[in-house]
């Protein structure tokens, strides 16, 4: 597998021009894990302004990552780009549609809608993070249980509502959501944990707290727990863990994140 290319800090929030920083360059990735095939459907409205628009079929349990890289060579006005692509689920009526414009004069000009409507499931606009960066939405679900996705924040529950259909399947064959560095949705100071150099921009990982995190449907965390000021556990973010001088800091502590976990399986036994 090739190596993969680290983005700047700086181009975060990148402005849409012909500069030689910008390559307008960003991709939308669709997970299907539907039992249903997500059919591209042709057609127009055609895209406009795009170098490069390359969405397809995705098969079921299969991620793709679709190209759409804004055309920096024609020196025109972005807010009248303009990329629209639907996708059918194989053998129902449903669909739903990704549409990729900068349809406002807003610094944060790379924009993408997910349009879940045909679902039930409105829609949702999001900012593209950076230059060369891509946009996720998982679809899970099928018409006998009903669809979800990723960017709906009210199956705080979903295990015991999915209980009869994965109650007897193997852990592997259990998709479970997670986080990465998962309570490092802030940097503490010298006086609460520990601080060795981190800021927002080299140690937070995460938007929202553990709490917050569990209640959108998260159910493992790698985290790396470190013992400091006197003996009480943090969960930290450093760059090296064996270092006598590591960079980075500490985040919540073990106690409040073992007190997360309680006042859920409380407010939501079962």
């Amino acid at each position: 597998m090739p190596l993969g290319d680290i983005e700047l800090w700086s181009l975060d929030g990148t402005w849409l021009n012909w500069a030689d920083d910008t390559d307008g360059h960003q991709y939308v990735t669709v997970v299907n894990l539907t039992p249903y095939r997500m059919i591209q459907v042709k057609g127009p409205p055609e895209p406009y302004q795009f170098s490069t628009w390359d969405f397809d079929d995705i098969p079921c349990g299969k991620a793709r990552k679709n190209e759409a890289t804004y055309d920096t060579s024609l020196g025109t006005d972005f807010t009248t780009t303009n990329g629209f692509a639907t996708c059918r689920l194989e053998g129902t009526d449903k669909q739903f549609d990704v549409h990729v414009a900068t349809l406002m004069d807003d610094p944060y000009s790379r924009r993408v809608v997910f349009d879940l409507g045909n679902m039930q499931k409105g829609w949702r606009e999001l900012a593209i993070p950076c230059e060369r960066m891509s946009v996720a939405r998982v679809i899970y679900g099928s018409e006998e249980f009903g669809c979800f996705d990723s960017l709906q924040l009210n199956a705080i529950t979903w295990q015991r509502s999915m209980y009869e259909v994965i109650k007897d399947r193997d852990f592997r064959h259990v998709v479970v959501p997670g986080s990465h560095d998962g309570c490092m949705s802030k940097v503490n100071d010298i006086n609460s944990g520990w601080n060795g150099g981190g800021t927002s921009g080299n140690t937070e990982t995460q938007s929202l707290d553990h709490d917050n995190q569990l209640k959108v449907g998260a159910r493992y965390f790698d985290m790396r727990i470190v013992s400091t000021n006197g003996g009480a556990f943090w969960l930290a973010h450093v760059n090296t863990e064996d270092s006598a001088v590591p960079t980075g800091s500490t985040g919540d502590s073990l106690e409040a994140l073992i007190q997360g976990v309680n006042r859920l399986m409380t407010d939501y036994p079962g």
